[in-house]
């Protein structure tokens, strides 16, 4: 079933699913709060395709604004611009060289990975500040430097361990709730089902292979 064109623009909170809605002539691609849980969500970019092509655009926002620069956008795509990640995505820009331009190929990520390097990204960051503080303390000889920072590796692999394990289980009681009624879902809510379903199983193909833990 197609969506409504009521000047409204649908989409779902990424951390609970909750379905939410804004008008369409706010700012795709800015960052609005969930009502439900209070995480962050990036608002979609309803012209996307137009944009990637460098084609005109309707005004989306503020007179004489748009939402991207096609130039920039269509650099970040060839991976020309590696500084900044691509639209929607944290995890870095997406690419041009294996093929012909494709919304669904290019942006079609696991939303759930890229929130998850970008947590992992945090804790390294807090790790490296730990390390050097234990480094720039004057007192603790080698042996006693090293050994804070084993324990500070330690923290944080469980800290990476309780972040999965916390992530899965809201993403698998999602599924769940959308399966029993699976036959109700309109085809966008199929395919984020779908989605959810690829991101509990790469979560969990992480947790497995990477930290060999079975979450």
């Amino acid at each position: 079933m197609a969506q409504k064109d009521d000047g409204y623009l649908r989409f779902r909170c990424g951390s609970c699913g909750q379905r939410l809605k804004i008008p369409k002539t706010q700012e795709g691609g800015q960052v609005v709060p969930c009502p439900k849980c209070g995480a962050d969500v990036n608002v979609p970019l309803a012209n996307i395709e137009a944009i990637a092509r460098g084609t005109d655009l309707p005004e989306t926002g503020s007179p004489g604004r748009i939402n991207v620069d096609p130039g920039l956008l269509m650099k970040r795509l060839r991976g020309e611009d590696q500084k900044a990640a691509g639209p929607g995505s944290v995890g870095g820009p997406p690419s041009l060289r294996q093929g012909k331009w494709s919304s669904e190929t290019a942006f079609a990520r696991i939303v759930e990975l890229d929130q998850l390097g970008a947590s992992l990204s945090k804790m390294d960051e807090e790790l490296m500040g730990q390390i050097q503080r234990i480094y720039r303390d004057p007192e603790p000889d080698a042996e006693r430097r090293v050994e804070g920072v084993r324990l500070a590796a330690e923290r944080r692999r469980e800290d990476i361990r309780r972040l999965l394990t916390d992530r899965l289980g809201s993403l698998r009681m999602q599924v769940r709730s959308m399966q029993a009624q699976r036959h109700r879902l309109m085809r966008s809510e199929l395919g984020r089902l779908e989605n959810m379903e690829k991101a509990c199983e790469a979560l969990e193909a992480y947790a497995r292979f990477v930290l060999g833990v079975e979450i």
